[in-house]
């Protein structure tokens, strides 16, 4: 998809509210916004409860290695 509208809003911003509105996606840590995204997932969508988290990472680990 395209995303001119925003390119566009972004342009017309002024450096205060860049700042203050910063959605610049060229800057957007993408580890930590899938991180957090598959987080949530997991919490709010698949109802996990935070306790699985730490096994859950073992048995990744084991498939990613």
């Amino acid at each position: 998809f395209t995303n001119k509208n925003v390119q566009e809003l972004w342009q017309k911003l002024d450096e205060d509210d860049r700042k203050l509105f910063d959605f610049n996606i060229d800057e957007l840590d993408w580890d930590k916004y899938f991180y957090t995204y598959v987080r949530g997932i997991r919490l709010y969508l698949l109802k996990d409860d935070v306790s699985t988290l730490p096994q859950a990472i073992v048995r990744y680990k084991r498939y990613v290695a």
